[in-house]
């Protein structure tokens, strides 16, 4: 259900972590310098690592899929061949 903005309205669920002192306090200068919460800059960090991992999960399945429209693009070929030749 969307609010009246039209956001999704997303069930967040709170996670606790440890940080050596030094990420800490790059998190915090890093949030300050760009006016968010340091939650909110986990969660853009969060989000970006995500969708990094998606991506380098399609990429693994670029061969297959390069594959699979070769044999489609052949068996085309193939059809049209047999259409002129009726």
């Amino acid at each position: 259900m969307a609010n009246k903005r039209g956001y999704k309205r997303v069930t967040t669920v709170r996670k606790g972590i440890q940080l050596s002192e030094s990420i800490a306090k790059w998190y915090e200068e890093k949030a300050d310098e760009i006016g968010v919460s340091q939650s909110g800059l986990m969660v853009m960090a969060l989000v970006q690592f995500k969708d990094n991992q998606d991506t380098i999960q399609a990429t693994k399945e670029l061969p297959k899929w390069l594959s699979k429209a070769q044999e489609l693009q052949s068996t085309e070929r193939e059809n049209r061949i047999k259409d002129l030749k009726v």
